[in-house]
């Protein structure tokens, strides 16, 4: 649904956004471990396949994976790609700013006169006029060659994607004449259903220049795709689909990706169908989304015949985290509804946090609420990897992805000003009235209920400052120090102030943590205070069961040490109204691995002891953020009544 304030929104540059706190040191920690490695560690992401080890039957390059699909590592090396770019463009790290400089420049190279740029060679694109998986694994590189475009200002990079999208239009409208877009191919159905995303690079090539034909091609892929006769895991994403009353069941990364196909054609096309389509598959995908944030999908959501059910032991899969968090972003940068806020805060925060290895070195490709083993036996996609090149390295690279997703985003420009939408350390410098503003967040947060928001214009100008007030907060309070002529327009969701800003002007925001439940979809009960969910670690032990040749790497299987855990406590429910937030006065660049708050509770511990002489067994258990636990109770049964 539209705001009623009908803001629109944009992105600042990226070259004035700057990270601090522990922002900062988790970018930096990625970087400097499994993102800025992973060539070197998976031979899917060194193949260097969209410039000398381009595939086809001419080819040196074998293009083997796990999967045997031919466009498999365009997929993994793209979305790495994106990774990598985006990591040192946040961080603006110069030396690997240089190292992506020139990786780029070898792309770029390789594009030929027809305009193509992608992992095929010429004499496989001769052979076929369509390859599944061609589009998606363009849109990968076209897409992260637009943000070092935007990051360098280098218009010759922004003429190489037209080049490539006019060569790519041509040869898509005439793969339609043939029936061969969308059409069936044996042995991949997935590679169809990602095509679809060369939308989005379409609808950021109009954004910077607008072009009619190419609005016309993205209009054109979304309507061939959606009448296109598709596998199960594919079609979520289908306009008739989204319409129906049929609920979300297939792919997860498929499933959220294709959510805002629809929204950014609706924005430039007016086309109120389509946001209906976007409108209706969103309370799809809400039905189907756990306690953490994240979106069901240990592979698929469901399966044909049946609703979604995100239990606390599910599989939620790290390519679906991202790419739900972008749609949830982008729907909030084109509505204005920062309901989509809320959601992409709670899932990044929460269940994104909880895949992502402290030391920076490997990832879950999936994670559960409730989950007591991480290792290979319970199936290759529940260890933790820097790659996990034994089944599909995908969500290492999109868990490279989610940081930069969400710091881009967190401070954006309005006509009339800026719009703080997510709180964290960091700083941006916004361009109003043709003069610099400096907005700093100084914060810890989320483990911290205070959030300075220091507004430094270079001299006293006038403009508005919206800040989101979180939907989990009751009582924000905003204060503003060192601005004159201040008014006030608050909604439910939003206070905006109009003023004469000054140097040194100050936006206090207090958003208190106040305890609350949640209920999941069987009716167990977690605990929550402001935007986290709390968790009862459960003491592990890592074992590596295979080494990588760079030292410091490894797939590991992480297991409790007791034998004993089994079950977990359950909460006395007439001591629930007593549990309280607990925050330390301690600092630390990195709270997820020494989390500086936590909740106490009174809860009964059922698993096997020698004897209970002790009656009940009631006692206190401390729980921490979801995000700083690896094994985890998070959703309990409550014994007793709510006092």
């Amino acid at each position: 649904m539209l705001s009623d304030m009908k803001t629109s929104y944009s992105l600042v540059h990226p070259r004035g956004l700057t990270l601090g706190g522990w922002l900062e040191h988790q970018a930096r920690t990625a970087l400097g471990g499994y993102v800025g490695a992973m060539p070197q560690l998976s031979t899917e992401v060194g193949g260097d396949v969209f410039a000398s080890g381009r595939l086809g039957p001419d080819s040196s390059s074998s293009g083997s994976n796990v999967a045997n699909i031919e466009w498999w590592n365009g997929e993994s090396e793209g979305n790495w790609l994106l990774a990598w770019v985006t990591h040192a463009t946040v961080l603006h790290d110069s030396d690997a700013l240089v190292s992506v400089g020139k990786y780029l420049e070898r792309i770029l190279a390789a594009q030929g006169e027809d305009g193509y740029i992608g992992m095929f060679t010429d004499r496989a694109r001769a052979e076929r006029i369509h390859i599944g998986g061609d589009l998606w694994t363009q849109s990968r590189v076209l897409r992260a060659l637009q943000i070092w475009a935007i990051y360098t200002e280098a218009d010759d990079v922004w003429e190489s994607v037209d080049r490539a999208l006019a060569y790519t239009h041509a040869r898509y409208e005439e793969a339609a004449r043939s029936g061969e877009a969308f059409a069936k191919h044996t042995g991949d159905s997935c590679g169809r259903g990602h095509d679809l995303m060369m939308v989005e690079v379409l609808i950021e090539q109009i954004s910077h220049a607008f072009n009619p034909d190419l609005l016309h091609f993205a209009s054109t892929l979304y309507a061939d795709f959606s009448q296109a006769e598709l596998d199960w895991p594919d079609a979520d994403g289908q306009l008739w689909r989204l319409l129906s009353e049929e609920p979300a069941i297939g792919h997860g990364a498929h499933t959220a990706e294709h959510l805002r196909i629809p929204l950014l054609l609706a924005a430039f096309t007016g086309n109120p169908e389509l946001q209906a389509a976007f409108d209706s598959g969103y309370q799809k995908v809400r039905a189907a989304i756990g306690v953490g944030g994240a979106l069901k999908s240990d592979e698929t959501i469901g399966s044909p015949g049946s609703y979604p059910v995100p239990l606390p032991e599910s599989g939620y899969e790290f390519c679906a985290m991202t790419e739900l968090t972008l749609s949830l972003l982008e729907a909030a940068r084109i509505t204005g509804d920062f309901g989509f806020v809320d959601q992409a805060e709670h899932l990044f925060l929460n269940s994104a946090q909880a895949a992502i290895a402290k030391d920076g070195r490997s990832v879950a490709y999936l994670v559960a609420e409730n989950q007591i083993e991480a290792s290979h036996r319970l199936g290759t996609r529940w260890d933790y990897s820097p790659t996990h090149d034994d089944v599909a390295v995908c969500c290492a690279p999109n868990a490279g992805r989610i940081l930069p997703i969400v710091a881009e985003r967190m401070i954006l420009q309005t006509p009339r000003g800026l719009s703080v939408q997510l709180f964290g350390p960091m700083s941006v410098v916004i361009s109003i009235n043709d003069r610099p503003v400096l907005v700093t967040q100084e914060t810890s947060f989320p483990f911290d209920e205070r959030v300075e928001v220091h507004i430094d214009p270079e001299s006293e100008s006038e403009f508005d400052v919206e800040v989101r007030i979180p939907a989990w907060c009751e009582e924000a309070t905003l204060t503003v120090t060192g601005a004159e002529e201040v008014t006030e327009i608050r909604q439910s969701d939003r206070l905006r102030f109009s003023a004469r800003w000054l140097p040194g002007s100050v936006i206090v925001v207090e958003l208190p943590h106040h305890v609350r439940t949640v209920s999941t979809s069987d009716g167990r009960t977690s605990l929550a205070a402001g935007p986290l969910v709390y968790s009862l670690p459960v003491e592990s032990a890592a074992t590596p069961h295979r080494d990588y040749e760079q030292t410091g790497y490894a797939d590991l299987d992480l297991v409790r040490t007791s034998a004993a855990v089994l079950y977990p406590p359950a909460l006395v429910g007439s001591k629930l109204h007593d549990v309280a937030t607990e925050f330390t006065n301690d600092t630390s660049v990195s709270p997820w691995s020494e989390p500086t708050l936590a909740l106490v509770a009174q809860a009964i511990d059922p698993n096997p002891k020698d004897d209970a002489f002790d009656g009940s067994g009631e006692k206190s258990i401390r729980l921490v953020p979801l995000g700083a636990t690896t094994l985890r109770w998070t959703a309990f049964p409550v014994t007793g009544r709510y006092r």
